[in-house]
């Protein structure tokens, strides 16, 4: 008797594990390798996904979506923006293996594609997170969500940089009274 798969849920399983993939061995990693890993064949892969870049794309689009979705779903409506400031900061540091792993592989992207986004798809995520800050914070400009960004990546690299340091509610004080002067 055949196995009955919803092609849904797995599709999104092979999604989830090849983040973790791309992440550890970089975006050169092969169809090949990536089928190796994730226990299947490439017919497979071939069978979801047309070829690595669209499996790349979809890879990214997924866990980001994930990622927003969960930190939305943890703020209340009656929150003030100051309370999803503080929100979102607690997520990252609570996942900050993830927005590393997530920075690496979009600077491995640029680097394998002659610094461009060839196919949008870092352009779309840096959208996304904009949208997603800029609904949360009832924000009109994109001030506030790229100051938000810029914080968030240069928090995630000094991290990388200096793992001595640390954020800390005083740095997140600094970082609200900032925002406040441009919202």
């Amino acid at each position: 008797m055949p196995k009955i798969v919803n092609r849904t849920e797995y599709k999104e399983e092979l999604l989830e594990k090849s983040f973790e993939l791309f992440a550890r061995k970089g975006y050169e990693i092969t169809i090949r390798e990536l089928a190796t890993d994730l226990s299947v064949s490439t017919g497979t892969l071939y069978h979801y996904f047309q070829n690595k870049e669209t499996f790349f794309r979809e890879t990214m689009e997924f866990v980001s979506r994930k990622h927003v979705d969960t930190i939305l779903k943890t703020m209340l409506p009656d929150w003030t923006n100051e309370e999803r400031v503080q929100a979102l900061f607690q997520y990252i540091l609570m996942n900050e293996e993830y927005f590393q792993n997530l920075l690496f592989l979009i600077l491995d992207y640029f680097r394998q594609n002659n610094s461009s986004d060839p196919e949008n798809i870092i352009q779309n995520l840096i959208s996304s997170y904009k949208n997603a800050i800029r609904n949360q914070l009832q924000s009109d400009s994109d001030e506030v969500p790229n100051l938000i960004i810029s914080f968030v990546l240069g928090f995630i690299l000094q991290r990388l940089l200096d793992q001595d340091s640390k954020m800390d509610l005083g740095q997140v004080t600094v970082f609200k009274s900032m925002l406040k002067t441009i919202s």
